[in-house]
Parts: C-alpha cells; sequence; structure tokens
C-alpha cells in the first residue's frame, strides 16, 4: 500500500491454513511472489517478495472466515486503500478473540475517515487509494494484531497513529517492532552520551559498538596475532 516498496521476507511457512490471505490480497491485485522453496520440519517454507500494488475491492465469502479470522485487521487496512467496495462476510467471531476486533476495525477506520458500512456481521469497505487522515490515538485493548495493522495504516495517513501501551504484546509484536538506531559521529561529539540518554528514555537495550570494536582488537593482540584481518576478527567476536 506505500508507493515505490519492495519487500522480501524471509522464512515463511505456507500451508493450506495459512495461505488464505496470500491469495485474497492477489485477487485485490497484490504483487505477491513466492521464492526459495524448502521444507523445514516437514512443512513448505518461502521467502516471500512483495511490492507495491494497486488494488481492488472484492468480496470475501463467509465460508473462509474461519481460516482469515486472524487476518481481517490488516485486510481491512488493504481493504481502505483498494479502489471500490470490498465485502466482509460472516465476521461474527471477531468479536470473541483477544479483543472485539470487530469494534476495533470500525473505530480503527472511523479514526481514519474511511468510509464503510456494517450489516450484521458483514462489513463493507469503500477504499480509495489515497492519504488517510490519521492523527487518531487507537486503543487496540492490548490485541496485538490491531496495534500491528493500526501502525501499518499509519504508513498512509498524512498524521501519526498512535497506540497505547506499545509493550507487553507477545512475541510476534516483538518481532514486528524491532528497532535498531544507530548513532555515529566523530570522537568526542557526544553520541554514547546521547545513545545512553535514548536508551534510558525509551528502555532500549544500548549496545556500545566502539566497546566491542576495541574489546575485539585486545582479544586478538593478546592471543599473539600482529595482523588482524576480518577472519581473525570475526572468529574473536564469535567467542
Amino acid at each position: 500500500i506505500c508507493d515505490n516498496s519492495s519487500l522480501v521476507v524471509k522464512n515463511v511457512l505456507i500451508n493450506p491454513t495459512r495461505d488464505a490471505i496470500f491469495n485474497i490480497l492477489k485477487q485485490m491485485g497484490a504483487k505477491i511472489s513466492f521464492l526459495n522453496k524448502k521444507s523445514l520440519c516437514g512443512e513448505e517454507v518461502y521467502d516471500i517478495k512483495v511490492e507495491t500494488s494497486k488494488l481492488v475491492g472484492i468480496e470475501i465469502s463467509e465460508e473462509v472466515a474461519p481460516i482469515l479470522i486472524d487476518d481481517y485487521p490488516i485486510l481491512a487496512v488493504a481493504a481502505s486503500q483498494a479502489e471500490g467496495k470490498t465485502r466482509m462476510n460472516g465476521l461474527s467471531e471477531l468479536r470473541f478473540k483477544e479483543s472485539n476486533r470487530l469494534d476495533g476495525i470500525i473505530d480503527l477506520l472511523s479514526k481514519c475517515k474511511v468510509d464503510f458500512n456494517l450489516e450484521g456481521d458483514d462489513l463493507i469497505i469503500f477504499g480509495q487509494d489515497s492519504e488517510k487522515k490519521g492523527g487518531s490515538f487507537i486503543e487496540t485493548n492490548l490485541d496485538h494484531r490491531m496495534a500491528m495493522s493500526s501502525l501499518i495504516m499509519g504508513l498512509v495517513c498524512k498524521n501519526p497513529i498512535e497506540i497505547e501501551n506499545p509493550k507487553n504484546r507477545g512475541k510476534n509484536w516483538v518481532v514486528f517492532m524491532t528497532i535498531v538506531v544507530a548513532i555515529d559521529g566523530p570522537a568526542g561529539s557526544g553520541k554514547g552520551t546521547i545513545a545512553r540518554n535514548i536508551s534510558k528514555k525509551y528502555d532500549f537495550p544500548h549496545l556500545d559498538s566502539g566497546s566491542l570494536y576495541r574489546g575485539v582488537a585486545a582479544s586478538v593482540l593478546e592471543i599473539g596475532k600482529k595482523k588482524i584481518d576480518e577472519k581473525v576478527a570475526l572468529e574473536v567476536a564469535k567467542n
């Protein structure tokens, strides 16, 4: 849904209980490629390449709802950017997941000024490939799928989307929100102080790369190596 984007996600498990969302997105016009097929623990695993796509609205039948139940929040985000009407039928089970995800999706769409109708358990989203309003606070009720979907929606919003309590949402959230902040500069510029302050303020782990480099160099010299080449340094660092 973001312009000029290309992304490869490696080692993704694909089987008949997990591929429904890819089939739906392809029906909507998504450019998705499955690369480097291999077998791990008896399961098929692929690298998945996705590229910026012009999506169109479709109808999603109630029959596939059970295997798509965890994917509707992010499908709603895709539908909001798809030209035309996307109808998602039979969403009653969404009310009984980690949170009431149907209410959560409606809240997200409403605050981002996306047109929709709710007809019983069927959600109709009138999408448009355009920048959304954003600038909203989304209460996700500690539901990691609603949190991730809300932040993805923020990528196509004019103003940022904020969520509550971005911690303690389980392993999927930890992988999704892995952030690396690298600070560089000349000696004495204050990069170490800035890094420690950021680490303290945002509760990020702090890794002093300069200390690591010096430690590796000292260890190489201690074992009697007069020349530090990449292979020797890498072996010392691993140990």
